[in-house]
């Protein structure tokens, strides 16, 4: 789907995020706030953060939007399908257009169908060249696009330091 955007809005959400984080609040404040901006620019109807860790391997959701659908969950292996090794191997966006992209990207993509959700993008969290994580957003089919990737990028960077 494509929105107009409005770059004065986008600049003071941003600035918004990184008064947040200059405050030090709680990153569960942050992640909200990113949820519910993502969410206005971009739209989503299930968004959740993973921390990666490297060194171990595993997945950790330390935030979700549908905590009663989607709840958090401890750490997770990393399976090394195509999103991870991009995403978090290569720290590339990743847009998964359709079902079967789902499919082949989560585990769970029956509780995701059931959530409505068709469609993914997958951004990085990144500090320097350190993949600390990844945000996502996930609509139904067809909903994200390369037009939306600039701004998701613009928005998740700020908060690198929160996870």
């Amino acid at each position: 789907m494509t929105r107009i955007i409005n770059t004065i809005k986008l600049n003071k959400k941003i600035a918004y995020l990184q008064k947040l984080k200059s405050l030090n609040k709680e990153s569960g404040l942050i992640f909200n706030s990113l949820d519910n901006i993502l969410n206005d620019f971009i739209g989503h109807k299930l968004f959740t953060i993973l921390k990666f860790d490297k060194i171990n391997s595993k997945l950790e959701r330390i935030y979700t939007s549908n905590p009663r659908e989607y709840p958090l969950q401890g750490k997770k292996d990393v399976i090394r399908n195509f999103w991870q090794v991009q995403v978090l191997e290569k720290g590339i966006v990743y847009i998964g257009y359709n079902s079967q992209d789902i499919k082949n990207s989560f585990s769970d993509f029956d509780l995701i169908k059931k959530l409505g959700c068709s469609s993914v993008l997958i951004i990085p969290v990144k500090s320097g060249d350190n993949i600390k994580g990844s945000v996502n957003l996930l609509h139904e089919e067809s909903w994200y696009s390369n037009n939306h990737v600039k701004i998701a990028q613009s928005l998740v960077s700020v908060i690198s330091e929160a996870l």
